[in-house]
């Protein structure tokens, strides 16, 4: 009865949120700092204030509390509560188990996004490897080199 499924949904936090500690506003206070100076030294007004703004909206980014959001697959495709990934989009899937959090990582047909990650919460993740089994592919994959350092930034 399980596998006759129409739609599996889940909640999860859209990231995963580590408290920042003075030290860490500090760090980018200096390195946004810095790049203003470096900037400055090589007459480069525009990068000054690109330089600026990147380290404003990192701090910034940094206090944000993530949102709860739904998530979900059905036979249309992989809901990420707003946004549907159709099946015909898509070219296959993995499903990571990680220490702090598992996420599913959508291998994407598009040439821009090619990586889709969603955590997936406390979902049943025989189900929903089953379920996708029957819509996509299985092919292992590992976190977007992006995705990686975020993460040791504490994004």
């Amino acid at each position: 009865m399980e596998k006759d499924r129409e739609e599996i949904e889940w909640k999860a936090f859209e990231y995963l949120h580590e408290k920042k500690d003075s030290e860490w506003y500090w760090s980018v206070g200096i390195l946004t700092l810095a790049g203003i100076v470096s900037a400055y030294m090589f007459g480069d007004p525009l990068l000054v204030v690109l330089v600026f703004l990147l380290g404003f909206t990192a701090a910034l980014f940094g206090t944000r509390q993530p949102k709860e959001l739904s998530f979900g697959v059905s036979k249309r495709g992989v809901r990420a509560d707003r946004i549907l990934y159709p099946f015909q989009n898509l070219y296959s899937f993995w499903i990571l188990e990680k220490k702090q959090e598992d996420l599913l990582l959508l291998k994407s047909q598009k040439k821009i996004a090619t990586q889709i990650s969603i955590p997936l919460g406390d979902v049943d993740l025989e189900l929903l490897r089953t379920f996708l089994l029957n819509h996509l592919r299985e092919e292992e994959d590992e976190e977007s080199i992006a995705q990686r350092f975020m993460d040791y930034l504490g994004f």
